[in-house]
């Protein structure tokens, strides 16, 4: 086993290489019984799970550069909206909603002869 960071590792040259070495010495000693199976599947368990291990252990790119394509796509899909944006209207957007996020903080509930003097949309008839 080799240590790295703390974490232990197993080589999974070195495990097939045992299991061979275990699945010949109990085939030697006992020929017919099937604990000599039992290693011969353990072997090939293990043979299975290595060649797994190194495909897995592969960068997979094509999942990157479809990751790499949705970030691009957002970044040009925002600096288009960007783009298209009308930067004076919102602006002026932003002036009328700063004043009616201000006015209803600290306009009582309910009180609309405050209302009147500042504003005419909260009176459905004008004075």
């Amino acid at each position: 086993m080799a240590k790295d960071n703390g974490a232990r590792k197993l080589d999974a040259a070195k495990v097939v290489l045992t299991l061979d070495h275990l699945r010949i010495r109990v085939g030697e000693r006992f020929p017919d019984s099937g604990l000599a199976q039992v290693c011969e599947q353990l072997t090939v368990t293990a043979r299975t799970t290595a060649q797994r291990a190194r495909r897995l252990s592969r960068p997979y790119l094509g999942l990157r550069f479809l990751v790499l394509a949705v970030v691009l796509a957002a970044i040009v899909a925002e600096a288009v909206l960007i783009a298209r944006l009308d930067w004076l209207a919102t602006l002026r957007g932003a002036d009328a909603l700063k004043l009616a996020g201000s006015w209803s903080r600290w306009r009582p509930a309910g009180s609309a002869a405050g209302c009147k003097r500042r504003c005419t949309s909260c009176d459905p008839s004008p004075t």
